[in-house]
């Protein structure tokens, strides 16, 4: 009986990891990454949303991914660097977030495989015309 019980719960082990593996390999898992909004009041709820969510939809990109965490560093109204970096675009406000994520079972675009990148940024700016936009991400 003790071996019956043992094997049985080696196969829903077994059978519940590898499900686990076929979702995470799929796309990038944002959804239980802990949020840390250090500067909450300088923009609104609204648009404390539409940030995330353009970080979330990058995110899901990456397949295997899970994100650790992701916090934001910088809120303002320099846009210095943002503009550097785009195409004659004008921005009002920018937001620099920091996160944490471990990367899929296989190297990616540049990631080594079962890795965890730790102050990884993410770089976004609004337009004078009040859309949000996903300027640039990497290690500075």
């Amino acid at each position: 009986m003790k071996k019956c019980v043992c094997t049985m719960l080696s196969l829903i082990l077994l059978f519940s990891l590898c499900a686990c593996g076929k979702e995470v390999s799929e796309q990038g898992v944002f959804e239980d990454a802990s949020i840390i909004l250090n500067e909450y009041d300088k923009i609104s709820d609204e648009e404390w949303k539409e940030v995330l969510s353009i970080v979330e939809a990058e995110f899901e990109t990456w397949p295997g991914f899970v994100m650790h965490y992701i916090e934001d560093v910088y809120v303002g109204n320099d846009t210095s660097y943002c503009e550097m970096l785009s195409d004659d675009t004008e921005f009002d406000k920018s937001i620099t977030l920091k996160s944490s994520f471990t990367t899929g079972e296989e190297d990616w675009s540049g990631f080594s495989a079962n890795t965890t990148y730790d102050e990884w940024n993410w770089y976004l700016a609004r337009t004078k015309d009040g859309e949000w936009r996903l300027v640039e991400y990497g290690v500075c």
